[in-house]
């Protein structure tokens, strides 16, 4: 039932690049009962060409592809890296003594087995979902588990996606078989070079390789879309108003503001004078001086007058 799922999901893939369906089968008394669930989701064509055997992801409808782990080669040569290792602690007598005691190498394939078998990854609208499954460790125990771990990558982080191939030998005599993918963001790097996200032992590494890039170019295209229709930002708004003319000029906008502001001081700067002056008048009216305004008998007092204070006698220079 599952290959023949897949491949109605595929096919509808194909057909329906913006809305793709997923079909579930499943027995029930005898009876084939058939259960579709449509969901909208956002894939490019090369998910078309895409099968996968891993079932940890079944029933997400968010998961738009899933690239197969090659377990059975990732554990051989994990084990033979293991046994290598365990070999070359021979040459330190007390490290040795302490895996035998520890029984390393009595639970070597076991751990090694339920540390490969519990990564799964997918790709989803949102980026790179990678995860391990809970899973047993050491010895087995159930207070030794250690707890399930995810991590999503999104593809407009995402700044480099390349392959490791695989070449020379690892502990000298264990040949390096697994290649390795490398993620890289922009938060990635630094002195010991850490990349973001690695992925080893990925059966199509290179078809993984190339749907990241296709998903990450087409959610590029997506942003740039709802960018493109969405309202003219207000830099460029005060940059051009958009005229069929064109006859307005750079900054309008800040311009316009400036010269409100001008204006508005200016009328207040008015005002206060139209005060004085109103005041001045009144007061010439009732006869009483105003001490802004000099009176004749000011002026015949010379071009100089003095004035005392507590140190003495200063000279004040005319008001004309």
């Amino acid at each position: 039932q599952k290959p023949f799922v897949r491949f109605l999901d595929n096919l509808l893939v194909l057909t329906m690049p913006d809305c793709s369906e997923y079909a579930g089968l499943s027995c029930g008394d005898g009876q084939l009962r058939e259960t579709l669930v449509v969901h909208t989701r956002k894939a490019p064509p090369e998910v078309g060409d895409i099968a996968w055997e891993d079932g940890f992801f079944d029933g997400d409808s968010e998961v738009i592809a899933v690239f197969d782990f090659d377990y059975a080669t990732m554990e051989s040569f994990y084990q033979n890296v293991g046994v290598a290792y365990i070999a070359a602690s021979a040459l330190y007598p007390p490290l040795f003594g302490l895996a035998l005691v520890s029984l390393v190498p009595c639970f070597l394939r076991r751990n090694v087995k339920w540390s490969v078998n519990a990564q799964h990854v997918a790709l989803t609208p949102d980026g790179i979902r990678f995860v391990r499954d809970r899973r047993k460790t050491c010895w087995g125990l159930t207070c030794m588990d250690a707890g399930r771990t995810s991590k999503t990558v999104p593809y407009d982080k995402i700044t480099d996606c390349d392959i490791e191939e695989p070449a020379g030998n690892t502990c000298i005599c264990v040949k390096n078989v697994l290649a390795t993918v490398n993620i890289d963001t922009a938060s990635s790097g630094g002195p010991h070079q850490k990349h973001e996200l690695q992925i080893s032992g990925l059966k199509d590494p290179h078809g993984f390789k190339r749907l990241v890039w296709a998903m990450k170019r087409m959610n590029v295209g997506h942003v740039s879309s709802l960018g493109a229709s969405s309202a003219v930002p207000p830099v460029a708004s005060s940059i051009s108003r958009g005229g069929d003319n064109g006859a307005e000029g750079v900054g309008t906008n800040e311009i316009n503001h400036t010269g409100d502001s001008v204006a508005l001081l200016l009328r207040e700067i008015r005002d206060e004078l139209r005060e004085l002056r109103r005041a001045g008048h009144h007061a010439f009216a009732a006869g009483t001086p105003n001490p802004l305004v000099p009176t004749p008998s000011d002026v015949n007092k010379g071009n100089k007058t003095k004035a005392s204070d507590e140190t003495g006698d200063v000279e004040l220079p005319s008001l004309d």
